[in-house]
């Protein structure tokens, strides 16, 4: 399949391009090919080695299965999660300030990560093409900022050794105009270096904190884009509660005001095999043996059956988002995101309003 871009789509992006209003917002997707754990292995690397009481008896490559097994089984959210991996952190080493805690996650972020970065493009690589070609508009930069969700410091490093001038924006301290603004609404943690007193958010706790926060600082810098400027969602699941919240409080009625670039759902022939399987049995479950031939579908049939769950699950992830005011861009791999960045800054420049 083709990647859908629809022309209503691209030319809306290009408009918000010339007005100098569109805002990228990254997700872990964009860090993930440079080593960096996701959300859930960070947690899950956190909640191991602080309940080393618990998993230390265990086979090293046995951790972190069980680990998922238990999540999954017992229905445990990744921020209530990490609210007892950072208890266990305090409860073995004592120390309650945030900045020990901070540098402990800074660390955990990049231990595994290898010393060159990935051979070839990248979606972060795509993105800071973009980037360049916003800091070469004439007449101002296209892209007023930028907002990053992740901890890391990918991108900055990035521009920085295009010399593009960036600056890292993680509480209300002032910043330079000069300098393109990368807005780390969830905390920042460089590498190297003292770890700054970033406000992570990063446990359930600290996701209530900001929820009910109204004039939390990233709160306050969301919201005022969000409403003013066009997003482009790149790398996101589009899953985090309080960035779906928020675009429900900005939402004006519009049929789209922001824009996601998703990659198509699809499942691999172990994951179909698997599904099936789960299919099956919740299907045969509480039937009498007697039925169980008649009512039993073949692997044909089951197949049919996924793939039209497959297409009504885009389906209803495209309605709910389209609903909060984001319009999806569907892809097939996410090699194809630079296709899609590179046919917006294109069309006739026109000066900031």
């Amino acid at each position: 399949m083709a990647i859908q871009f629809p022309d209503s789509y691209r030319r809306e992006l290009r408009k918000a391009w010339q007005e100098r209003r569109l805002v990228p917002y990254l997700g872990a997707g964009v860090s993930a090919p440079y080593g960096l754990p996701q959300w859930t292995d960070l947690v899950m690397r956190i909640l191991i080695d602080e309940s080393w009481q618990t998993f230390g008896e265990f086979w090293k490559n046995y951790q972190t299965p069980l680990a998922v097994w238990m999540t999954e089984n017992f229905d445990f959210g990744l921020e209530s999660l990490s609210r007892f991996a950072k208890s266990k952190f305090v409860a073995n080493t004592g120390r309650r300030q945030r900045r020990y805690f901070n540098e402990y996650v800074d660390r955990k972020l990049y231990e595994k990560m290898p010393p060159a970065p990935p051979a070839g493009p990248t979606t972060l690589t795509a993105v800071a093409d973009l980037i360049a070609a916003s800091e070469a508009m004439p007449g101002g930069r296209a892209i007023p900022s930028v907002v990053s969700l992740n901890f890391d410091d990918l991108l900055e490093t990035e521009l920085t050794a295009r010399g593009i001038a960036c600056e890292p924006v993680f509480g209300q301290r002032r910043r330079k105009a000069s300098r393109l603004g990368i807005i780390h609404a969830h905390g920042y943690l460089p590498r190297g270096g003292r770890t700054p007193a970033s406000d992570l958010i990063f446990t359930e706790d600290d996701y209530h904190r900001f929820a009910l926060q109204s004039i939390h600082w990233a709160q306050v810098e969301l919201l005022s884009l969000l409403r003013n400027k066009t997003g482009l969602f790149i790398g996101l699941s589009m899953s985090d509660a309080n960035l779906r919240r928020l675009l429900d409080a900005t939402a004006d009625g519009r049929k789209s005001r922001h824009f996601v670039i998703r990659k198509r759902f699809t499942l691999s022939g172990a994951q179909r095999q698997e599904a099936a399987h789960r299919i099956h049995e919740r299907a045969m479950t509480g039937l009498d043996p007697s039925d169980r031939g008649q009512m039993m579908k073949d692997a044909p049939q089951l197949e049919h059956a996924i793939n039209q769950m497959l297409a009504e699950a885009q389906r209803i992830d495209t309605t709910l988002l389209e609903e909060m005011g984001v319009a999806t861009i569907w892809v097939d791999e996410f090699a194809e995101i630079e296709q899609v960045l590179q046919q917006i800054p294109a069309g006739r420049k026109t000066a900031a309003p």
